[in-house]
C-alpha cells in the first residue's frame, strides 16, 4: 500500500483526485456512514484510491485519494457527480500542471491553487489549511 501512495502522488502522468463524502454539518456517525457508501461506490466502480484524511475549511475528514490516467475523462465526471451527490462543493485535482480546485454545482472555471502537493510535517500541515494526510505524512498544496 505505501508502494501505491508513493506513486499516486509522485507520477507526473497521473491524475490524482481528492474526494470526500463529509459534511461539516452532519454527525461523526452519519458522516461515518456517508464514508462507506462512497467507499462501496468507488470499490465498484472499480477506481483505484487510497483511504487518507483530509482537512477543509478547518475540519477534517476520512477522504479518498483517486489516481486515473490522464484521458479517464469519463472517470472524472463520474467522480464530479459523486460528489454532488454527497453534497461537496469541490474536490481536489492534482494534473502535472499543478493543483486544482474544480467547483461543483457552479458555472465557474477550475481554480489553480498551487503547482504540486509537497510533503511536511503535522503541525505545518495544521497552520496551512487544506491538508492531505497519507501512510507516508502530511501533504499541502504548494
Amino acid at each position: 500500500m505505501k508502494k501505491f501512495v508513493q506513486a499516486t502522488i509522485e507520477a507526473k502522468k497521473k491524475v490524482s483526485v481528492i474526494i470526500s463524502a463529509e459534511v461539516s454539518r452532519l454527525s461523526e456517525k452519519e458522516n461515518a456512514l456517508r464514508t462507506i457508501k462512497m467507499n462501496n461506490t468507488l470499490q465498484f466502480w472499480n477506481i483505484p484510491y487510497e483511504q487518507v484524511n483530509g482537512c477543509y475549511k478547518g475540519f477534517t475528514e476520512q477522504a479518498f485519494l483517486c489516481v486515473l490516467e490522464p484521458d479517464d475523462g469519463d472517470i472524472f465526471k463520474s467522480l464530479c457527480g459523486l460528489a454532488s451527490l454527497f453534497d461537496q462543493e469541490s474536490i481536489l485535482v492534482k494534473t502535472e500542471r499543478g493543483v486544482y480546485v474544480v467547483h461543483l454545482g457552479m458555472k465557474r472555471l477550475p481554480e489553480r491553487i498551487g503547482d504540486d502537493l509537497i510533503p511536511v510535517d503535522e503541525d505545518t500541515a495544521h497552520e496551512n489549511g487544506p491538508f492531505v494526510q497519507t501512510q507516508r505524512g502530511y501533504w499541502i498544496v504548494r
